[in-house]
This record gives C-alpha cells, sequence and structure tokens, in this order.
C-alpha cells in the first residue's frame, strides 16, 4: 500500500477531506521520526516499534570481481 491509498482509506473512513488525511499522516510520521532522533523508542501496539539503531561498520565485498 502506498501512503496515497492509505490518505485515500482514513479520508473515506473517517468522512473527512483527503488533505486532512494527508495533513493527520505527514504529522505522525514527523513525530516518529523526531522522536527516533531524539533516542527515544515509539511503540505503537499492533503496528510496530520504531528505534534508531546503530551498526558498527563492515567490509562488503563486490561479488563479480571479489574485490
Amino acid at each position: 500500500m502506498k501512503s496515497t491509498d492509505l490518505i485515500d482509506r482514513s479520508a473515506e473512513a473517517t468522512g473527512g477531506t483527503k488533505a486532512d488525511a494527508r495533513t493527520a499522516l505527514e504529522t505522525v510520521t514527523a513525530a516518529i521520526i523526531q522522536a527516533a532522533e531524539a533516542g527515544d523508542d515509539v511503540s505503537l501496539p499492533g503496528f510496530g516499534k520504531f528505534t534508531v539503531r546503530h551498526t558498527a561498520a563492515r567490509t562488503g565485498r563486490n561479488p563479480a570481481t571479489g574485490a
């Protein structure tokens, strides 16, 4: 599902406009991003948990050349 599909479904379910649904989706997305950037975990029961993880760098290998 693309964001436009989600916006359409949200507008239809709430009886609101697509512009209002788009604003709501952008607001929620921005809030999740800001919280994650601040180091907070965002947990939405039944949907998922968002957190920023830092992983160590690793050396890659080109499978075509072996380099």
